[in-house]
């Protein structure tokens, strides 16, 4: 699942360079293009253990940066610095 634009970068560059990129990261790739788009508007939960992907395509959809999610979270819960917050990759 692609998360931030980082990675959507560097997937793009990876299909871009691959003739034949595999099913998955084709896959991911276009999940996230309709998400971006604000194309997928309903997310849908079947278990608890899919809350956490859920709310990625929906900050993803609303288009919020990671970093805005949480400096926006951190300052209502006075947690400091966001930027520790985030992890990379």
């Amino acid at each position: 699942m692609i998360k931030n634009e980082k990675q959507y970068r560097i997937t793009k560059d990876q299909r871009d360079a691959d003739e034949n990129p595999s099913q998955v990261l084709r896959h991911q790739f276009d999940a996230y293009e309709r998400q971006h788009a604000g194309k997928t508007r309903e997310v849908v939960l079947e278990a608890i253990d899919d809350l956490p992907k859920n709310l990625i395509r929906a900050r993803i959809a609303s288009g919020i940066t990671q970093e805005a999610a949480l400096t926006s979270s951190a300052s209502r819960l006075r947690m400091g610095k966001p930027s520790r917050l985030i992890r990379k990759g």
